[in-house]
C-alpha cells in the first residue's frame, strides 16, 4: 500500500477508485485493518490503496474529519462513497467497492 500525506494526497483523488486507510503506528487494530486491505489489493489490483499516517498528516486529518482509528474511506473519482470506522471485515470493503463501481 502506497503511504500518502498532505503533500500527495492529489494522487489519490485523480484514482477511479481508491481504499484509504487512516492509522497509527501504535494502533494494533490499525494493523489487523491493514492486513485486510492487502489481502483485498490482491483480489482487486485496479483499485488504488493507501495509508495515512494520522501523526504525519494531521492536517490532511482534520480536513477529512478523522476522529478515530482506524479509518477507512473508499473513494470514487476523489469523492467519498463509504467510511468505516475501526475494523472491519474484507466482505463489507469489496461489498462496498462493488457498489461503487
Amino acid at each position: 500500500m502506497e503511504k500518502i500525506s498532505s503533500n500527495n494526497w492529489e494522487s489519490v483523488e485523480r484514482q477511479p477508485m481508491a481504499v484509504i486507510e487512516f492509522a497509527s503506528s501504535w494502533c494494533g487494530p490499525c494493523k489487523r485493518q491493514a492486513e485486510v486491505l492487502k489481502e483485498i489489493a490482491k483480489s482487486m489490483g485496479d483499485v488504488f490503496m493507501a495509508t495515512v499516517d494520522i501523526e504525519e498528516s494531521f492536517d490532511l486529518t482534520d480536513k477529512l474529519g478523522v476522529r478515530s482509528v482506524p479509518t477507512t474511506i473508499v473513494m470514487k473519482n476523489g469523492k467519498e462513497k463509504k467510511r468505516f470506522v475501526g475494523n472491519c471485515s474484507k466482505e463489507s470493503i469489496e461489498k462496498e467497492l462493488a457498489v461503487a463501481v
